[in-house]
């Protein structure tokens, strides 16, 4: 009956562990695809800025062109008055960019408060799931093996573990790639 458990616990533990590589999975392929469109949207504002900068060069030239003629003659006028045009749409074009800017902004707030909330609740949910949970032989990375440990408690710094020999915390930095990926150590 004891080993049974024991499979028991091993499969429960496997699956858990499958479960949270999943959900991480998805996680961090939602971050690549946000990341992508950061990095998209910091191009095009980048684009639009030197555009506006231009733009702006190309006025004020308009501008001293304007002031330079004399207002009498019909050409003149017409170049004036597409001058002021091209002013007006330059305007309209920077207070959309603007506009555009303060948009994606928001939505880059937005997604790193909601995947800030998800990970702090896959933290809770994976922390609280694995106290009780045996590991057969746990080692570090400097070699330390802990026969028959079973979580007591996961903290912010690491782990506290009971094993044969007594009681034991370990930090974060000294436990395989696989448990800080799995508790999402800070």
């Amino acid at each position: 009956m004891d080993d049974r458990s024991g499979v028991v616990t091993f499969c429960l533990g496997l699956t858990v562990i499958v479960l949270a590589s999943v959900a991480l999975s998805m996680v961090v392929e939602k971050r690549f695809l946000f990341s992508e469109a950061r990095m998209e949207l910091d191009k095009d504002i980048r684009e639009g800025a030197e555009e506006v900068q231009f733009l702006r060069a190309t006025i004020a030239q308009a501008e001293m062109r304007h002031l330079e003629l004399a207002y009498g003659a019909d050409e003149r006028v017409k170049r004036h008055a597409a001058a002021l045009a091209k002013r007006t749409a330059l305007q309209e074009k920077r207070a959309g960019l603007d506009h555009r800017k303060s948009e994606a902004q928001a939505g880059i707030e937005a997604l790193d408060d909601q995947s800030g909330r998800y990970r702090a609740d896959y933290r809770k949910v994976t922390w609280e799931k694995a106290i009780g949970e045996r590991i057969p032989e746990l080692k570090t990375r400097d070699g330390r093996g802990y026969a028959q440990a079973v979580i007591a408690k996961v903290t912010g710094t690491g782990l506290e573990v009971r094993h044969e020999h007594g009681y034991a915390r370990i930090s974060a930095e000294a436990l395989s790639d696989e448990l800080q990926d799995r508790f999402q150590w800070e």
